[in-house]
């Protein structure tokens, strides 16, 4: 069962824009609190395949994210998971320290990653406590690196200001053990509808380096245009690339007052 934090696995696509300007990161404002419920469902459905709840913790400048999913099944197919990511605001963005996730149900397995930022290395251990099947490394990665349990949180932080064409690009450190290279590229303003209401909103375009960037679909995320620049929806492929498009929308946020739909005229 895949992250919902860490989606991006296996999915991203890489196409460089000669438009864009490399801006880097500015840093992501986050509230003492904050919770959220997504619900990631196929493009042309209602039904969630997947539930998320997470709740945010800011103290100082350390920051911890707890979430509960599901596969939105009962039974034998029943699929339960928590997460915790226990991060730090530093220069050049959010980062994560400590990521952990265990599944439960009809799957049984169990991964951490612990980096070591001024080594530019992270440990990812692996278990399936079903079959005792389990993997450990160590991945290495350059110093423009973001992890990608973080992703939404850390991209509030995207220099919106520099407008479209705008960009950042780096290495992205994904939850299945793995590390590409990747940029996001603000593509524009759109209104959207949301459980909110209709949000003004940036759009910005994800895609990998590498092989795989030239067969992947394209992945788009929304954040709305108002501060604190909040994730409101991705569109894209959580349910592998074989499988229908999907959406992963934010449906329920606290503090409510930090999301400004637009007023009727």
């Amino acid at each position: 069962m895949r992250s919902v934090l860490g989606f991006l696995a296996g999915i991203l696509a890489f196409t460089m824009s000669a438009l864009a300007v490399d801006a880097g990161l500015n840093e992501a404002e986050i509230a003492p609190r904050e919770s959220g419920v997504q619900l990631v469902r196929y493009a042309d459905e209602q039904r969630p395949l997947y539930n998320y709840r997470w709740e945010l913790v800011r103290e100082g400048n350390r920051v911890t994210v707890t979430g509960r999913g599901d596969n939105d099944k009962k039974g034998p197919e029943r699929v339960e998971w928590a997460e915790t990511s226990m991060m730090e605001i530093a220069p050049g963005g959010l980062r994560t320290l400590v990521w952990t996730k265990e599944s439960s149900g009809a799957e049984q397995e169990s991964w951490r990653m612990k980096y070591d930022w001024a080594a530019h290395k992270v440990v990812y251990a692996y278990r399936d406590r079903a079959s005792g099947k389990s993997e450990e490394k160590t991945l290495t990665f350059g110093p423009k690196a973001y992890a990608s349990d973080a992703m939404y949180f850390f991209l509030r932080g995207f220099p919106f200001e520099k407008g479209e064409g705008a960009k950042v690009e780096g290495e992205f450190v994904l939850t299945e053990g793995k590390v590409m290279s990747g940029v996001v590229i603000h593509r524009g303003e759109e209104q959207i509808k949301t459980a909110f209401g209709p949000l003004d909103a940036y759009k910005l375009e994800f895609k990998p380096g590498g092989l795989l960037g030239a067969f992947a679909p394209r992945m788009f995320i929304w954040y709305t245009k108002s501060m604190p620049h909040l994730f409101v929806r991705f569109d894209g492929k959580d349910d592998g690339v074989m499988k229908p498009r999907t959406t992963n929308e934010l449906v329920h946020y606290s503090p409510a007052d930090r999301i400004k739909p637009v007023k009727p005229n």
